[in-house]
């Protein structure tokens, strides 16, 4: 038995973040209609909370990004409204030994 996602966003939700994204058929990105927050980043509001659409997107299809890891844009994709998942990855940061 498979343990539920508790990521999984519910129907109407899925169906109004459905309705703001559309493909963009030159560079394949999926890019997002909705609203930017003052840095040009995708947001939706999801729970009562501001949430950033390509984390949400990625939670919803893989579940809860591990503590550390960041989720990333491929340096290939240049649209700054992407939320396809094949053009973010995880991303474990690495620190520096103080010298």
């Amino acid at each position: 038995m498979t343990e539920a996602n508790p990521c999984e966003l519910d129907s109407d939700t899925r169906k109004r973040l459905h309705r703001m994204l559309r493909r963009n058929t030159e560079t394949l990105c999926l890019e997002f209609q909705g609203a930017v927050n003052a840095n040009g980043a995708c947001v939706f509001k999801y729970r009562g909370q501001t949430r950033s659409v390509p984390r949400l997107w990625w939670e919803h299809h893989f579940g809860p990004i591990p503590e550390g890891q960041w989720l990333r844009k491929r340096e290939e994709c240049r649209s700054s409204r992407c939320a396809c998942l094949d053009h973010h990855y995880l991303y474990l940061p690495t620190t520096r030994p103080s010298a």
